[in-house]
């Protein structure tokens, strides 16, 4: 089996002062600024969603995620933008406000629908105490099956704690797709 290497960066609250800044042609998915940003969260049960300004990465708010013991919580955004195709990265600020890591996972589907499990891409994050940078390389898409994911129709981006059995909170910031 291939072995894929991921670019996962972790960066602390000090280190991302004057950082963040978007380059020509990257494009914004989420930066949690307004209020109508919550408008395009798909809302489940066991979930709370806020905004705060603890933890912002760029601009003034974040996004406060509240899990509770369930199956799948987690982040369900709607996405405004599907074709990914001449992007070269997704990143994406997660912040853990407590003392202790917890595994988050990333799933990305190119089909509408609930694909299968094997026919989507997932990665399991650990998210250590503080400000976490993800930076995963597009190439490295590619579902369970093998299957190179099709960036000219993304159609979900899910970030889930699978079989929550205690209560999570994190802060996500800054999501956006870069050249």
């Amino acid at each position: 089996m291939r072995k894929r290497w991921l670019t996962i960066v972790l960066l602390w609250a000090g280190l991302l002062s004057g950082c963040g800044a978007s380059a020509p042609g990257d494009a914004v998915l989420f930066d949690f600024e307004s209020d109508a940003e919550l408008d395009r969260i798909n809302w489940q049960c066991f979930v709370e969603y806020s905004l705060s300004h603890r933890f912002a990465t760029q601009g003034l708010r974040s996004l406060k995620v509240d899990l509770y013991p369930s199956a799948f919580p987690g982040f369900n955004p709607v996405l405004l933008i599907s074709d990914w195709k001449r992007f070269r990265f997704l990143e994406f600020d997660i912040a853990n406000p407590a003392a202790t890591e917890f595994p988050v996972s990333l799933k990305i589907d190119d089909r509408p629908g609930p694909p299968g499990p094997m026919d989507r891409f997932s990665l399991r994050l650990l998210v250590r105490p503080g400000i976490n940078h993800v930076a995963i390389h597009l190439d490295e898409l590619v579902s369970g099956n093998g299957r190179r994911m099709d960036l000219g129709r993304i159609e979900k981006l899910f970030l889930v704690c699978e079989d929550l059995a205690a209560p999570v909170t994190f802060y996500l910031d800054d999501i956006r797709l870069n050249k």
